[in-house]
């Protein structure tokens, strides 16, 4: 009997022991990292809110003009490590005033025929230009060619330049088709020509610059691409924009698996000021369920204007 409660007591010992062991382990080991965070902004003048991004990792998204307009602001984002992307739209020819920067790529005499036929808009106040692999040449500003080789040299000599400034550029409407009016699909005239561009833009910025779309490239053209913007992701279902889907409207599990250019760089974006508590924990476990090193998916909202949430990646 004795030896039965000593024993009892030894076990009891040693269970409790085996607790705080494990219980100081679970204290010791790393948390799981949390997802980058990324911010858009369109402003002229980005608010004050976006320099909270400029940490290593984080992704911030800004207009080109930038560059003219306040380039110590993006050296010190990009000297705090954040991954600044000069707001590049390819495909739609504005219609508005333009910035000092934005006026060398779509101002003056811009020539006509450089549009999509039929003066298509996929955006209100803009024009279609014509990204397609048989689209006509024509003369602007000493140039002769395309459109897509005009706007792949003025990224490399106006926009990225050396490299110092921005990381790379965030390609808006950069994919497979226009959603909007039903132009391309994989293996199109337009899909052939926005992979063409992809190759000259990636051979003219090398291999370090990052190239991400802002819409669902082919894997054709992924090679080029450092990856994607999922805008208003969202995590359940399947299909456009989320988690899980196949074909020619892929989600992000499938689509990490494509053979992009490294490093990955994805966006799950929400376009909203404040998002909820739920929609923050959506993208941070979507992200942390497709990533591949923990630093290939980047998460953020904003309204595109004034509305800059606090980066909200959380641990």
């Amino acid at each position: 009997m004795p030896g039965t409660v000593l024993r009892t007591r030894f076990l009891a010992a040693l269970l409790t022991a085996g607790a705080i062991l494990a219980l100081g382990a679970a204290a010791l080991a790393p948390r799981a990292a949390a997802a980058p965070a990324a911010i858009v902004s369109y402003s002229s003048t980005p608010d004050a809110r976006v320099d909270a991004y400029a940490r290593p990792g984080n992704v911030i998204v800004v207009t080109m003009d930038m560059r003219l307009r306040d380039p110590a602001r993006v050296l010190s984002w990009r000297r705090k490590g954040a991954i600044v992307l000069a707001y590049v739209n390819a495909l739609d020819h504005p219609d508005r005033s333009l910035g000092p920067l934005e006026t060398r790529l779509y101002g003056g005499a811009f020539p006509s025929r450089w549009l999509y036929p039929g003066g298509r808009s996929n955006w209100p106040g803009t024009t279609l230009l014509d990204m397609r692999d048989t689209a006509p040449r024509a003369t602007y500003r000493g140039f002769t060619g395309t459109w897509a080789q005009y706007v792949t040299r003025f990224v490399k000599t106006q926009v990225i330049g050396d490299g110092r400034l921005f990381s790379g550029v965030f390609l808006d409407v950069w994919g497979d088709r226009v959603w909007s009016l039903g132009i391309g699909g994989r293996g199109t005239s337009w899909d052939r020509g926005v992979t063409r561009a992809s190759k000259a833009m990636r051979e003219a910025l090398g291999p370090s610059a990052y190239m991400v779309a802002n819409n669902t490239p082919s894997p054709a053209s992924a090679r080029y691409l450092n990856g994607r913007m999922f805008e208003s992701f969202e995590a359940r279902g399947s299909g456009w924009n989320q988690l899980t889907g196949g074909g020619e409207t892929p989600g992000l599990l499938q689509t990490m698996r494509w053979k992009w250019h490294g490093p990955r760089l994805m966006i799950l974006w929400r376009n909203e000021a404040s998002p909820s508590s739920d929609t923050k924990r959506m993208l941070n476990d979507a992200a942390r369920r497709a990533s591949r090193t923990g630093r290939d998916i980047a998460v953020g909202s904003s309204d595109h204007h004034r509305g800059i949430p606090a980066p909200f990646a959380v641990r």
